[in-house]
């Protein structure tokens, strides 16, 4: 689980997705307290993906709203 936060959101932040700084940094937090604290390591790679998550659903809402503006003029 961890690792897959951690490649989300080095993809996220390849398509410049400014959240995703958090979500690399939680992800490697987790990935370095696994063996020794298992809990906050889940903890910290929930909301590494839930980072990856909403900065997914910011990128889908900025192009529905900006990206979609050229249709019109």
């Amino acid at each position: 689980m961890m690792i897959g936060a951690l490649v989300a959101n080095i993809i996220g932040l390849c398509l410049c997705w400014a959240a995703s700084l958090v979500g690399i940094i939680l992800a490697i937090v987790a990935l370095a307290t696994a063996s020794s604290n298992p809990s906050s390591a889940r903890t910290c790679g929930f909301i590494a993906w839930g980072m990856f998550g909403m900065s997914a659903i910011l990128l889908v809402l900025y192009f529905m709203f900006y990206g979609s503006w050229w249709f019109l003029m």
